[in-house]
Formats: structure tokens, sequence, C-alpha cells
């Protein structure tokens, strides 16, 4: 798979879709295809139906040089209509600091309040306490990302009563691992629930 191929196909989709597009950085999901910052800014400017990227892949560097490029629109500046979001709780204030618009990640499923809280503190310039609370939400959003979309739903059901098991074909949890997982985020959900 070359750039230029990445580039094609997101130029077709983009002229065919009746829908914006967002590029998806998240080289775990695509068999390891990585489009580096290069690729993607030239993606983002080359056609106006593509209006952000979603950063899962963690790279902050990557972010931080698109919304750079891109004059994305983030909590503090109103930048053009561009969005670059980090896709994991994990670093959500890493990203916010790198330039992300916002945060959209699987894990404010189930420690919503926790992110909204570091996404507020990184807003009034509450550094110190937007860090510890990343740490927390951090150390919490790995046991259950780490394990995958059955976990999290797992956790969700334990913890809520609600969201169930996934379907064929994520196997279900036992509820000794769902437990554990949940005894592993006691810090931050303790942390959640003052909230």
């Amino acid at each position: 798979m070359t750039p230029d191929a990445i580039y094609d196909f997101f130029m077709e989709v983009a002229e065919g879709s009746p829908l914006p597009v967002v590029l998806y950085s998240f080289p775990a999901v695509t068999a390891g295809i990585e489009m580096d910052s290069d690729l993607l800014i030239r993606i983002s400017k080359a056609h106006p139906n593509i209006i952000g990227t979603k950063f899962t892949c963690g790279d902050t560097g990557k972010l931080a040089r698109v919304a750079r490029s891109m004059d994305t629109k983030t909590p503090s500046q109103p930048g053009k209509s561009y969005w670059a979001v980090a896709g994991l709780a994990d670093f959500a204030l890493q990203g916010l600091v790198a330039g992300a618009s916002g945060v959209v990640a699987g894990g404010a499923n189930v420690l919503p309040k926790t992110c909204v809280r570091v996404y507020e503190l990184f807003r009034q310039g509450r550094f110190d306490e937007a860090m510890k609370a990343q740490s927390l939400l951090s150390e919490g959003d790995w046991p259950h990302t780490g394990a995958g979309i059955g976990a999290t739903k797992a956790v969700l059901q334990q913890v809520y009563g609600y969201g169930g098991h996934g379907r064929s074909p994520l196997r279900r949890l036992s509820s000794k691992t769902a437990e554990s997982i949940v005894a592993h985020m006691k810090d931050v959900l303790a942390f959640e629930s003052t909230l």
C-alpha cells in the first residue's frame, strides 16, 4: 500500500460521499497501514469534504503537526473548521496540549465525568490538577480498552448495569475477568463517583 494509493482512495471517497469525511489514524485496526502526518496533511488539504482526523494511534507528534498545518479548531483557538481529535482517553490531556480539538474516546463510555474533568481543567489552565486527573484516567482506561470492546462492555455492565456483552465473534468475558478489570480501575472509579 503506497501513500499515493491511500491518497487516491480518500479523494474518491471524499468526492462521492454526501457526508463529511473524517480520517482515522489507527494502524492497529488497518493491518498496520500507517498514514504519517505528511500524508494526512496532503489528503486533508486536497478536498473540502475532509473535515478532520481522529488520532487513535496515540501519536501526539503527528497530531501536533496536522493540527498546526490545518489550523485546527481547539478549545482556546477558533481556528478553521478542521478538527483533530485524540482518540483514546489514555492520552486526552496530551492530545489537548498537542493541539487537539477535543477527545473522542471509547473510555468516555466508562469514565465520562473524568474525561470531561480533564478537558475542563485543561481549558481553565489548571494543569497540575489536569495531570493528576489524566494520570488516574490513563491508569483506569488501560485495563478495559487494552482488553478490547468486549471488556469495555463488560465493565459498563458490571459498574453501571448496562452495556451487555459483545456480539459474535467477540468472546464474552468471564465474571471473574470482568471483576478483575473493575478492581484494577478502583481508584479512577472512586474519583468518577465524586464528580
